[in-house]
């Protein structure tokens, strides 16, 4: 399962998006139908979104669905290292 708000939170700045609700996120996008709350236009939204998304992956490298999970994993991994181990 691929969770577009986690993808948003890693490829996107507070500067470009303030929160990575649909809504927000097909906005940024400029996608051709914005989410409604209805189940084919929030699908048909969600997709566009990816697309945006998986283009901004391609200055990541990342080009396959192995490489995307790698992607996601180091990501949490750099900021877990990132926490005082007295914490």
């Amino acid at each position: 399962m691929l969770d577009t708000v986690k993808l948003a939170r890693h490829l996107l700045t507070r500067d470009e998006v303030y929160d990575c609700k649909l809504s927000t996120l097909a906005q940024f996008f400029e996608t051709p139908i914005q989410p409604t709350h209805r189940a084919l236009d929030d699908a048909h939204s969600t997709v566009a979104v990816l697309h945006g998304l998986f283009e901004r992956l391609g200055s990541f490298e990342v080009d396959t669905v192995e490489k995307l999970f790698n992607f996601l994993s180091d990501k949490k991994k750099k900021l877990r290292e990132k926490i005082p181990k007295e914490f």
